[in-house]
Protein backbone atom coordinates (compact mmCIF):
# COMPACT_ATOMS: atom_id res chain seq x y z
CA UNK A 1 0.00 0.00 0.00
CA UNK A 2 1.31 3.49 -0.88
CA UNK A 3 0.62 6.48 1.33
CA UNK A 4 1.22 9.97 0.04
CA UNK A 5 0.63 13.00 2.22
CA UNK A 6 -0.44 16.41 0.95
CA UNK A 7 2.13 18.49 -0.89
CA UNK A 8 4.61 15.68 -1.47
CA UNK A 9 5.91 17.51 -4.51
CA UNK A 10 5.02 14.93 -7.09
CA UNK A 11 3.70 16.81 -10.09
CA UNK A 12 3.79 20.17 -8.28
CA UNK A 13 7.36 21.09 -7.40
CA UNK A 14 8.72 18.69 -10.01
CA UNK A 15 6.16 18.51 -12.84
CA UNK A 16 8.27 16.03 -14.78
CA UNK A 17 8.31 13.48 -11.94
CA UNK A 18 6.50 10.25 -12.59
CA UNK A 19 4.30 8.51 -10.04
CA UNK A 20 3.75 4.80 -10.46
CA UNK A 21 1.23 3.20 -8.12
CA UNK A 22 0.70 -0.55 -7.96
CA UNK A 23 -1.80 -2.37 -5.77
CA UNK A 24 -3.90 -0.64 -3.11
CA UNK A 25 -3.21 3.04 -2.46
CA UNK A 26 -4.37 5.74 -0.07
CA UNK A 27 -3.90 9.39 -0.92
CA UNK A 28 -4.33 11.73 2.06
CA UNK A 29 -4.94 15.46 1.71
CA UNK A 30 -5.87 17.32 -1.46
CA UNK A 31 -4.95 15.47 -4.62
CA UNK A 32 -5.05 17.23 -7.96
CA UNK A 33 -4.66 15.29 -11.18
CA UNK A 34 -4.17 17.02 -14.50
CA UNK A 35 -4.13 15.41 -17.90
CA UNK A 36 -5.76 12.24 -19.10
CA UNK A 37 -4.94 9.22 -16.98
CA UNK A 38 -6.06 7.00 -19.85
CA UNK A 39 -4.05 8.83 -22.51
CA UNK A 40 -2.73 6.48 -25.15
CA UNK A 41 0.82 7.87 -25.11
CA UNK A 42 2.61 9.08 -28.20
CA UNK A 43 0.33 7.25 -30.59
CA UNK A 44 -0.31 9.98 -33.14
CA UNK A 45 0.88 11.43 -36.40
CA UNK A 46 0.66 15.00 -37.69
CA UNK A 47 1.10 15.52 -41.43
CA UNK A 48 0.90 18.62 -43.61
CA UNK A 49 1.06 19.68 -47.22
CA UNK A 50 4.00 22.10 -47.40
CA UNK A 51 3.82 22.79 -51.14
CA UNK A 52 0.93 23.13 -53.58
CA UNK A 53 -0.44 20.01 -55.30
CA UNK A 54 -2.34 20.15 -58.60
CA UNK A 55 -5.39 17.89 -58.72
CA UNK A 56 -6.55 16.62 -62.10
CA UNK A 57 -10.26 17.23 -62.58
CA UNK A 58 -12.66 14.29 -62.68
CA UNK A 59 -10.58 11.71 -60.77
CA UNK A 60 -9.74 10.92 -57.14
CA UNK A 61 -6.18 11.83 -56.21
CA UNK A 62 -4.13 10.84 -53.19
CA UNK A 63 -2.75 13.73 -51.16
CA UNK A 64 0.91 13.46 -50.24
CA UNK A 65 2.14 15.02 -47.04
CA UNK A 66 5.28 16.06 -45.26
CA UNK A 67 5.74 14.70 -41.77
CA UNK A 68 5.39 17.30 -39.03
CA UNK A 69 5.44 14.86 -36.11
CA UNK A 70 5.45 11.07 -36.32
CA UNK A 71 7.10 9.56 -33.22
CA UNK A 72 6.37 5.98 -34.36
CA UNK A 73 7.23 6.30 -38.08
CA UNK A 74 3.74 5.33 -39.22
CA UNK A 75 3.56 7.54 -42.32
CA UNK A 76 5.07 6.57 -45.67
CA UNK A 77 5.56 9.43 -48.11
CA UNK A 78 6.05 6.82 -50.85
CA UNK A 79 2.63 5.18 -50.45
CA UNK A 80 0.94 8.23 -48.76
CA UNK A 81 -0.38 5.77 -46.18
CA UNK A 82 -0.38 5.97 -42.40
CA UNK A 83 -0.21 2.51 -40.85
CA UNK A 84 -0.53 2.60 -37.04
CA UNK A 85 1.36 -0.28 -35.42
CA UNK A 86 -0.79 -0.23 -32.28
CA UNK A 87 -4.29 -1.70 -32.44
CA UNK A 88 -7.09 0.55 -31.22
CA UNK A 89 -9.57 3.27 -32.04
CA UNK A 90 -8.26 6.40 -33.73
CA UNK A 91 -9.58 9.89 -34.41
CA UNK A 92 -8.66 11.23 -37.86
CA UNK A 93 -9.01 14.89 -38.79
CA UNK A 94 -8.21 16.46 -42.16
CA UNK A 95 -8.31 20.03 -43.41
CA UNK A 96 -7.68 20.98 -47.03
CA UNK A 97 -7.42 24.42 -48.60
CA UNK A 98 -8.32 24.76 -52.29
CA UNK A 99 -7.31 27.55 -54.63
CA UNK A 100 -10.25 29.22 -56.37
CA UNK A 101 -12.20 27.20 -58.90
CA UNK A 102 -13.60 28.61 -62.13
CA UNK A 103 -17.25 27.62 -61.59
CA UNK A 104 -19.73 27.36 -58.72
CA UNK A 105 -22.07 24.72 -60.14
CA UNK A 106 -19.82 21.70 -59.39
CA UNK A 107 -18.28 20.23 -56.26
CA UNK A 108 -15.09 19.16 -54.55
CA UNK A 109 -14.86 16.11 -52.29
CA UNK A 110 -12.37 15.01 -49.66
CA UNK A 111 -12.32 11.43 -48.40
CA UNK A 112 -10.59 9.80 -45.45
CA UNK A 113 -10.10 6.13 -46.24
CA UNK A 114 -9.25 2.96 -44.33
CA UNK A 115 -7.69 0.29 -46.55
CA UNK A 116 -9.00 2.12 -49.63
CA UNK A 117 -12.61 2.43 -48.39
CA UNK A 118 -14.06 5.83 -47.51
CA UNK A 119 -15.18 6.25 -43.90
CA UNK A 120 -15.47 10.05 -43.83
CA UNK A 121 -16.47 12.32 -46.71
CA UNK A 122 -16.99 16.04 -47.19
CA UNK A 123 -18.62 17.48 -50.32
CA UNK A 124 -18.85 21.22 -50.95
CA UNK A 125 -19.63 23.43 -53.90
CA UNK A 126 -16.63 24.85 -55.73
CA UNK A 127 -15.94 28.47 -54.85
CA UNK A 128 -14.37 31.20 -57.00
CA UNK A 129 -12.10 32.17 -54.10
CA UNK A 130 -9.78 30.08 -51.90
CA UNK A 131 -11.78 27.90 -49.52
CA UNK A 132 -11.27 25.18 -46.92
CA UNK A 133 -12.88 21.77 -46.48
CA UNK A 134 -12.78 19.64 -43.33
CA UNK A 135 -13.60 16.03 -42.51
CA UNK A 136 -13.10 13.86 -39.47
CA UNK A 137 -13.94 10.37 -38.34
CA UNK A 138 -13.28 7.64 -35.82
CA UNK A 139 -11.94 4.31 -37.04
CA UNK A 140 -10.71 1.06 -35.50
CA UNK A 141 -7.28 -0.11 -36.67
CA UNK A 142 -5.80 -3.59 -36.22
CA UNK A 143 -2.20 -2.44 -35.60
CA UNK A 144 -0.74 -4.49 -38.43
CA UNK A 145 -2.11 -4.14 -41.97
CA UNK A 146 -4.82 -1.44 -41.63
CA UNK A 147 -3.86 1.92 -43.13
CA UNK A 148 -5.35 5.38 -43.56
CA UNK A 149 -4.96 7.61 -46.59
CA UNK A 150 -6.61 10.76 -47.90
CA UNK A 151 -8.02 11.46 -51.35
CA UNK A 152 -9.57 14.49 -53.01
CA UNK A 153 -11.73 15.09 -56.07
CA UNK A 154 -12.63 18.18 -58.06
CA UNK A 155 -15.27 18.53 -60.76
CA UNK A 156 -13.91 21.96 -61.72
CA UNK A 157 -13.73 22.10 -65.57
CA UNK A 158 -9.94 22.36 -65.32
CA UNK A 159 -7.44 21.12 -62.78
CA UNK A 160 -7.59 22.68 -59.31
CA UNK A 161 -4.77 23.33 -56.86
CA UNK A 162 -4.57 22.30 -53.20
CA UNK A 163 -2.69 24.94 -51.22
CA UNK A 164 0.29 23.95 -49.16
CA UNK A 165 2.19 26.30 -46.88
CA UNK A 166 5.69 26.14 -45.42
CA UNK A 167 4.22 25.96 -41.90
CA UNK A 168 1.71 23.26 -42.88
CA UNK A 169 -1.25 25.21 -41.50
CA UNK A 170 -3.63 25.08 -44.48
CA UNK A 171 -3.73 21.47 -45.61
CA UNK A 172 -3.09 18.81 -42.98
CA UNK A 173 -4.08 15.47 -41.47
CA UNK A 174 -3.84 14.48 -37.82
CA UNK A 175 -4.39 10.96 -36.50
CA UNK A 176 -4.34 10.01 -32.82
CA UNK A 177 -5.26 6.99 -30.75
CA UNK A 178 -8.25 7.53 -28.47
CA UNK A 179 -8.66 4.01 -27.09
Amino acid sequence: MALLKANTGIGTTNPTAALHVFGNSIFAGITTVTGNLNAAGNYYVKLARTTNQTITNGADALIGFSTISDPNNWYSGITTRTTPTVAGTYHVDVMLNWQAGSVTNNQTNIQIRKNGNTFALSQVGIQTFAYTQNACGIVTMNGTADYIDFTVYTSNPTNQVVNGTADGAWTKMEIFKIN
